[in-house]
């Protein structure tokens, strides 16, 4: 089963944040949102992610180009 994952909004929650970053990529503990939830989600054994971005996407996909953070992050569900 797929697991979408909405990462296009504006983040008003988080306003002091959302200048500098989308709410996905805001960090909690050291690791962003988005790892987070996919943690959890991993957890249950769901393990196909589809990420609907949109505000700041491409942010997002920066972040995700980058070999390492792609491996470790989302692939594995670990930090490296």
């Amino acid at each position: 089963m797929q697991v979408m994952m909405p990462a296009g909004g504006l983040g008003a929650g988080i306003s002091e944040e959302r200048a500098v970053r989308p709410a996905p990529m805001v960090e909690s503990g050291g690791k962003p949102l988005a790892w987070h939830l996919k943690k959890m989600f991993l957890a249950h054994g769901l393990n196909d992610f589809v990420i609907c971005w949109g505000y700041k996407g491409h942010l997002i996909k920066q972040f995700l180009r980058d070999k390492q953070t792609l491996e470790s992050l989302w692939e594995t569900g670990e930090a490296s």
